[in-house]
């Protein structure tokens, strides 16, 4: 009896199977009843094939794993990490192209394949590629590559001859290299916060030295998400959790927002939060602005008039003891106007050396002396409008004259009750300790632009730690530096419930005019506990 032949829709469906995984496995032959059907289905499993990698080993892939198979998820993988150019480590010139002299080790290593591995003394096609000619490519090289192009595997590539010889990278690629670790660092860094947070950029951010200032911090939680869900970054909470890693960003970054945290709307909030980063108690005793304390540790910023601008300084600079950090926190932002710029003091430093060297070293081995007449009472109208019995916390010009002793402060009374003070000679340019860099740390830019009022002249407001006046060189040379921070600083606009840290060692910061209502409050510490 002749066998029964296969359908049109079986023929139909074999030859479509097959032409789909021809490279995988055998034709299935055509089956004559359906039992024998059912049981060559049963045999003509897809069989393993053995694959060859290039370093000559062998694995076994099934048709799931193969791309040509119909059983393979459709998943696009992701894309390579791709370095800048400078990180990609150059090869010394292949002997698979200009040949060698024998297949030792030493010789071997200098065969470097297009995929990355080197070659081995033991592989034959490095034996095959070297030869005692180093001038034109030997006929076991030419073979060599002709298989590699035409059977797929890498190529060895001819590279510059000697390491002294390989182009150096330039400046720009070097910035772009740092920042790019930079940042893998940082998120390293901010995967291990709980609750976690993420890096932004705002629009008035600026690069110094190819690291963000000021690093802004937002919670990982979506503006959209339920309260219930961001109440997770309560600030005082997430500060409390995530202390020493803040503190580690603020000392590294100079500057640090924070943006978008629920429950920092008060002054009360902005305590809390201040309070659990665990830093030593700082008081404000020498501070020249007027202000008013409205929780533990919080107080109203500078009191002076809207109109009036406060210059970039580190905050008491003029002082013998300075804070350590200075938090600020915006519970109403400006109608307009009304930012407070800050910028690295190191970049200050580095400008001023760099264009007027002549006074910064002056600066740097004399130091300055600041001049200041304190009034008697508070004075409102004015950005150092401060007594001198709150500054020296005395009740009496004697007690005041005690305290004058100590700092190593001269002074004098004057008929309405004022006292003019001059200070010891304080540092100009500092090098910090822990980054090694000079920083323009003090209140010089501030006391020449911004001490006026009915008492002070900013124009006599610093000397030369010698005691003379500052020369028409020097003066010059700050006004540049005013212009230079003016045109660098960083003024971001402020939105409610913004908290910014500054490192008062590294950064320094302003307060621009603005139009009322605004209500930013301060808060100044010391070193961590």
């Amino acid at each position: 009896m002749r066998s029964k032949q296969p359908t049109r829709a079986k023929r139909d469906h074999f030859m479509q199977r097959d032409s789909v995984e021809s490279k995988v496995i055998e034709p299935v032959p055509p089956v004559r009843t359906k039992q024998k059907q059912a049981t060559n289905l049963t045999k003509a499993q897809p069989r393993s094939v053995a694959l060859v990698r290039p370093e000559g080993k062998e694995c076994t892939t099934s048709p799931s794993q193969s791309p040509t198979s119909v059983l393979a998820p459709m998943i696009t993988p992701p894309p390579p990490l791709t370095l800048p150019a400078a990180v990609v480590k150059r090869s010394l010139p292949s002997a698979a192209v200009w040949g060698g002299r024998a297949a030792t080790a030493a010789a071997a290593k200098s065969v470097r394949w297009a995929d990355g591995h080197a070659a081995s003394p033991s592989d034959p096609r490095t034996a095959a590629t070297l030869s005692p000619s180093y001038n034109t490519p030997t006929p076991a090289a030419r073979g060599s590559l002709a298989r590699c192009r035409k059977h797929g595997q890498p190529r060895a590539t001819a590279q510059p001859a000697t390491l002294s010889q390989l182009p150096l990278p330039s400046a720009r690629e070097t910035e772009a290299v740092e920042k790019w670790l930079d940042e893998l660092k940082l998120q390293a860094r901010l995967c291990k916060t709980n609750p976690l947070v993420f890096s932004v950029a705002i629009p008035e951010q600026r690069h110094f030295g190819g690291r963000a200032f000021p690093l802004t911090l937002v919670p990982a939680a979506a503006p959209h998400a339920p309260a219930m869900l961001r109440a997770r970054w309560q600030l005082a909470e997430w500060g409390t959790a995530n202390r020493d890693a803040l503190l580690d960003l603020v000392e590294e970054y100079d500057a640090v927002l924070l943006r978008g945290f629920p429950g920092a709307a008060t002054a009360d909030d902005f305590s809390a939060f201040v309070q659990a980063l665990r830093l030593q108690p700082f008081e404000m005793g020498c501070s020249a602005a007027p202000r008013t304390e409205l929780a533990p540790g919080v107080f109203t910023a500078n009191e002076a008039p809207p109109q009036e601008p406060i210059p970039l300084h580190h905050e008491m600079a003029q002082c013998d003891l300075r804070p350590a950090y200075v938090a600020f926190h915006c519970v109403t932002p400006a109608a307009q106007g009304g930012a407070t710029p800050i910028i690295p003091s190191h970049a200050v430093a580095a400008h001023l050396r760099q264009q007027h060297a002549a006074v910064a070293e002056r600066l740097a081995s004399e130091g300055v002396r600041y001049v200041r007449v304190l009034p008697e009472e508070y004075d409102a109208s004015s950005p150092i409008g401060k007594p001198w019995k709150a500054s020296f916390e005395a009740s009496t010009r004697e007690e005041a004259e005690v305290a004058m002793a100590a700092q190593g402060t001269e002074w004098s009374w004057l008929p309405n009750g004022s006292v003019r003070t001059v200070t010891k000679p304080l540092a100009a340019l500092v090098t910090h300790a822990g980054t090694g860099r000079e920083t323009f740390f003090n209140a010089i830019i501030a006391a020449t632009q911004g001490w006026v009022d009915s008492r002070n002249d900013p124009a006599h407001a610093v000397r030369f730690g010698g005691g003379e006046e500052l020369d028409a060189e020097a003066r010059a040379a700050l006004a540049a530096v005013g212009d230079y921070c003016a045109a660098q600083q960083v003024a971001f606009v402020w939105q409610a419930g913004d908290v910014l840290l500054l490192d008062n060692h590294k950064a320094m910061h302003s307060r621009q005019t603005f139009t009322p209502p605004r209500r930013v409050l301060a808060s100044l510490w010391g070193a961590k506990l």
